[in-house]
């Protein structure tokens, strides 16, 4: 009969040893496998769970943008806004919200609502929003052939980290 040199016990004996049990590098092994699974599972339901909060946030931002260009077409004072576009050709001009009462936003610099041309936009702005802060109507000047002049409306917002959306009008100026 062979005896184990360190342990002085017969072979026999400790080779019923392996077959009663895992051993330290079956459950090490069985263990990290389970860890990838649980973290690969957590990983992808959270990220689900992002896109859906995404997607959530793009419907509502559509549906306030939306509104907001409604609203500006429907407010859009083109006799006060047509000279001032007119001065800047091929450059539109950045509208927003700003955090002060009876101000906009124009191109960055705060202008009073009752000294601007874009007064019939101050009450756009008014109205509560859940992207209020990040909305901006960015009007654009172009003259087409037949001499037709258009103002164009672009709404856009961020809604969520690096992802924004918008929508386009357009309003016919007569002469």
């Amino acid at each position: 009969m062979k005896r184990c040199i360190i342990c002085k016990q017969s072979l026999s004996k400790l080779s019923g040893i392996s077959k009663r049990g895992f051993t330290l590098i079956e459950t090490v092994a069985a263990i990290t496998i389970l860890s990838l699974v649980l973290v690969s599972t957590f990983a992808i339901a959270i990220n689900i769970r992002i896109q859906l909060l995404a997607q959530e946030r793009r419907l509502l931002a559509q549906q306030e943008i939306t509104l907001v260009r409604s609203q500006v077409m429907a407010r859009l004072d083109v006799d006060d806004v047509e000279p001032f576009l007119t001065a800047r050709p091929n450059n539109p001009v950045i509208i927003a919200r700003s955090s002060t009462v009876n101000e906009l936003l124009i191109d960055g610099s705060p202008v009073s609502c009752e000294t601007s041309a874009f007064e019939s936009l101050c009450y756009v702005f008014e109205d509560e929003y859940h992207f209020q802060d990040d909305i901006e109507v960015v009007l654009g000047l172009r003259t087409q052939s037949g001499g037709i002049v258009l103002i164009e409306i672009t709404v856009r917002v961020d809604y969520h980290v690096n992802r924004s959306t918008f929508v386009e009008g357009v309003v016919f100026v007569t002469n």
